[in-house]
Parts: C-alpha cells; sequence; structure tokens
C-alpha cells in the first residue's frame, strides 16, 4: 500500500457515514470539500505535546501519521471522522474572528490555566475552544 499524504475532510466525512449537511448546518463557513488534511511533518510534530494527533493552522490540517494510516487502511472511521469534525470547528473559529485574535485567546487561556497550577492536559480540555470543537464533533457524529 502506498503513503497516503493528504485527503479531503469531506472524504473522511463521507466515509464514516456522516451527513455534509450535518456538517454544514453546524459549521456554515466552513467547505469541508476544500479543506485537505496533510501527513504533518518530523519537525512539526516534535512542536506538538504528546497525543496530540491533528492541529489546524490558517493553510489547512496537519495530522499525525497514525491518523494518515487510519484514512489509508479505513480501520476507525469513526474516530477519524469525529476528529476531522473538531478541527473543522477549529476552521471556524479562525474564520468567525480571525487568526490573531483566536490565537491570543487560544494561548492566554491556555497559559492562565497553567498559572492556576492545571495541568498541560487539564489546562487543553479546559479551553472554551476546545470544549466548543469536541461538544460540536460528537454531536454531528452521534447524529449518524
Amino acid at each position: 500500500m502506498s503513503r497516503v499524504s493528504s485527503f479531503l475532510a469531506s472524504e473522511a466525512i463521507e466515509r464514516a457515514g456522516v451527513s455534509l449537511d450535518a456538517v454544514r448546518d453546524a459549521l456554515p463557513s466552513v467547505e469541508s470539500d476544500t479543506v485537505f488534511v496533510r501527513q504533518a511533518g518530523m519537525i512539526m510534530r516534535r512542536t506538538w505535546a504528546t497525543g496530540v494527533l491533528a492541529v489546524t493552522t490558517p493553510w489547512g490540517v496537519f495530522a499525525h501519521p497514525r491518523v494518515m494510516w487510519w484514512w489509508q487502511s479505513g480501520s476507525n472511521d469513526r474516530n477519524l471522522a469525529e476528529l476531522v469534525i473538531h478541527e473543522l470547528v477549529h476552521v471556524e473559529q479562525l474564520n468567525n474572528v480571525g487568526l490573531v485574535k483566536h490565537a491570543t485567546k487560544y494561548l492566554s487561556d491556555y497559559l492562565r490555566a497553567r498559572r492556576a497550577g492545571l495541568t498541560h492536559q487539564q489546562a487543553y480540555l479546559g479551553l472554551d475552544a476546545e470544549i466548543e470543537a469536541r461538544q460540536i464533533a460528537r454531536r454531528v457524529v452521534a447524529s449518524v
């Protein structure tokens, strides 16, 4: 099997049986058929915390090789769709407030939580942007 370097978000969503209309309803500013999920390079991944599977940037979604394997093998379609929708929520957040405002709030909220004594994982899970992304992704996937 040859190595897959990218796929469209919409492909992963449809393959899991999730309605693209449900995604459009939840994320009106995102066109899932234009967002590529690409394998993140080793240098990029070295900046990620342990356990991170994907990161959204203004240039698209960058994923851990494990995520690319899920796509290639078809072994984890539902979890892949939920992860992709989670990342599309971040695309929506960027579209709504812009990169600088989104990144500033995300980082300041994270640092505030860390200064308050929370672990990395606790601070990350408590971020408004992450809570929203998890809730929307779970709700859309559960609608199947």
